[in-house]
């Protein structure tokens, strides 16, 4: 979505532009999957918080349609230490799931729990007058697990095993960029683009007029005084290696990816220093499809399901299928470390851990329903090579403005040049801030 973004933008200011894109589709890590049988689920990409302002603002301009997403729906279920309960039970009663807390810590959330670790930052930033850099700074030595091990040891695995998609995959994140992504999970109001997330970058498509070269893999890039050179090979025929001459080139791919081209003359040491070790989070989804909407049968409409079974996290669509009676579930979606767990499982294992996880809580009256389902690795996906930047202690200070920083007429954004890392709005912003840049160096 960077490389989108700044296209439009650098085009509206009268460059001209060509996309050089390796997949044969546009929108990176938006990606939804459409079946022939009606049904669509979100490979990538699933929720805009009601604060992304650039964003939002963004697909108003290019009359794309938004709905409601339901982050939580109380009718959901937690199901944890072989307890099931409904999610408005659990709001009412944290105690049900049976968790070996002390006297003080019973009564409470996991989200309070880990709230009351972060007192002292809390704190801090309140004596800063809410100096946010400065708090950044103190904080950046500062893991996740770190903080949290401030509170007791059964109080944490409480934290870990109930909290939403966070505290478990995220112990070794940067404390302060994990706080602000907290933030934004925990936000009440979403949007989700009607239809399917895929609507966002068609819509680029239909209003750009630069040229797009799909399944052209860039290999090399080689920069003078003059001007930049990117060569790149057609995957369709790698035999074949073509190359454009521009004045600027803005790298879009992740870091990850650049890390595979070869820069002519080589990018500086500390640049290449933090592209190699800027840590990236993986991200697995599995969608099961089924014949009939069951979850509906229990007044559920969003939200999600929480568990310690492997699948972890369960949400259920905030949407309906046109012209069909069926639907699909993100049956499971795991990031970082529990995503990893599932890299050397096949398709059909996975597809069938979802299912038996799905009908432990719900019931296996569900098995015979499933049509389908289509499984998303983005750690093994040949193009980001992972799914979103997530910093670790240190680097916020030591890379943050190394990655978007420019060498020469060789300029980059995406997600992971900007923060709060994972957000679409991330990457437009980062896209936005590379335009202005290459527009004021005419």
């Amino acid at each position: 979505m960077a490389g989108l973004t700044a296209a439009k933008f650098l085009e509206d200011a009268g460059h001209k532009v060509t996309i050089i894109e390796a997949s044969n589709r546009i929108g990176g890590r938006v990606e939804t999957y459409r079946d022939k049988s009606g049904w669509y689920a979100e490979l990538g990409a699933m929720r805009i918080p009601s604060f992304h302002r650039i964003l939002l603002a963004i697909i108003e301009k290019l009359g794309v349609q938004v709905n409601k997403f339901f982050q939580d729906d109380i009718n959901t279920y937690y199901y944890v230490n072989g307890v099931k309960s409904k999610t408005y039970t659990v709001e009412n009663d944290p105690d049900v799931l049976r968790y070996p807390v002390s006297a003080r810590e019973r009564g409470r959330s996991a989200a309070q729990l880990f709230d009351m670790a972060l007192w002292k930052i809390r704190d801090d930033l309140k004596k800063s007058h809410y100096d946010c850099k400065k708090i950044m700074e103190k904080y950046d030595a500062y893991s996740v697990k770190v903080r949290a091990d401030s509170v007791q040891q059964q109080q944490y695995n409480t934290i870990l095993n109930t909290d939403d998609i966070t505290h478990q995959s995220f112990y070794n994140t940067n404390l302060p960029l994990y706080i602000t992504q907290e933030n934004l999970v925990y936000s009440y109001l979403y949007s989700e683009i009607s239809g399917g997330f895929d609507h966002l970058p068609n819509a680029f498509y239909r209003v750009l007029n630069c040229t797009i070269l799909l399944q052209s893999k860039v290999t090399r890039v080689r920069q003078n005084r003059r001007g930049v050179t990117v060569f790149f090979e057609d995957r369709r025929n790698p035999a074949v290696q073509t190359n454009i001459t521009a004045d600027y080139v803005l790298m879009t791919a992740t870091a990850k990816a650049t890390l595979f081209v070869d820069f002519q003359p080589p990018l500086s040491a500390p640049k290449m220093a933090a592209l190699r070790q800027v840590h990236y989070s993986g991200s697995t989804k599995v969608i099961l499809a089924f014949s009939k909407r069951f979850w509906e049968d229990d007044h559920i409409r969003g939200g999600k399901t929480i568990t310690d079974l492997p699948s972890r996290f369960i949400y259920y669509p905030s949407h309906g299928f046109n012209g069909t009676s069926g639907g699909a579930i993100l049956a499971s979606y795991t990031c970082s470390d529990e995503a990893t767990r599932f890299e050397g499982m096949s398709e059909k294992d996975l597809l069938a851990m979802a299912l038996g996880d799905l009908a432990e809580i719900h019931g296996d009256f569900i098995r015979p329903l499933c049509t389908g389902g289509k499984v998303k690795k983005w750690a093994s996906d040949p193009y980001s090579l992972g799914a979103f930047a997530i910093f670790t202690p240190y680097q916020q200070t030591d890379f943050a403005s190394l990655l978007f920083q420019s060498e020469r007429r060789v300029h980059f954004a995406g997600e992971h040049t900007a923060t709060p890392h994972a957000w679409i709005e991330t990457a437009m912003k980062s896209a936005l801030r590379a335009a202005r840049n290459i527009n004021s160096q005419q």
